[in-house]
Parts: structure tokens; sequence; C-alpha cells
């Protein structure tokens, strides 16, 4: 996902994080990056792109994967500007992070 990003020639970056089962992508672009957490017990998600990562939440929790990492985002391309959008309502967030 890293190297993805940062073949990107633009100078903005996203990252969009999407729940399991989610279909639709827009158009492909370069600066942009679909997240897509998921439970091994239930399978890995179908790819929906070449933009489209898929990443196992761990012991740890989903709230430790995504701030691990954000952190390698933030320490690899710290020259880029970089946008988060989660997709998600904040309750329906604040649920799944609680677990």
């Amino acid at each position: 996902m890293i190297l993805y990003l940062a073949e990107s020639s633009r100078p903005d970056l996203h990252i969009y994080f999407q729940r399991p089962g989610e279909k639709s992508l827009d158009a492909p672009n370069e600066n942009e990056v679909y997240i897509t957490s998921f439970s091994p017990r239930q399978g890995i998600p179908a790819k929906l792109g070449a933009n489209h990562f898929r990443f196992a939440i761990a012991r740890s929790g989903l709230y430790h994967c995504f701030v691990a990492l954000l952190r390698v985002v933030e320490y690899e391309l710290t020259d880029r500007d970089v946008t988060i959008h989660s997709g998600w309502p904040m309750s329906s967030w604040l649920d799944r992070l609680a677990v």
C-alpha cells in the first residue's frame, strides 16, 4: 500500500477505510487507496481493484491496527499531504473501536 501511494505523482493522497462487504469503489486514481479490515475467521474479502488493500485484524484489535497503519503512513509519507476518510458514521466507529 505504501509503495502504491509513493508511486503517485500527485502531492495529495487519500486513504479510505471501508467495511467488509462494501462493493463500490470509485474509478481508481493513483493517489487513492481503499482499505478493508477483516477477521481471519470470516475469510479474506475479494479484491475490488489495484488500489484496494485488505488487512487482517490482529489480536490487539481494530484500533491498534489502525494506529499502527497510520504511524507507518506518517513515517513513510512525511512529505505528502495525506487525507484519511473513515466512511463510517462516528457512532459506528465508536462501537467498533470499543470492542
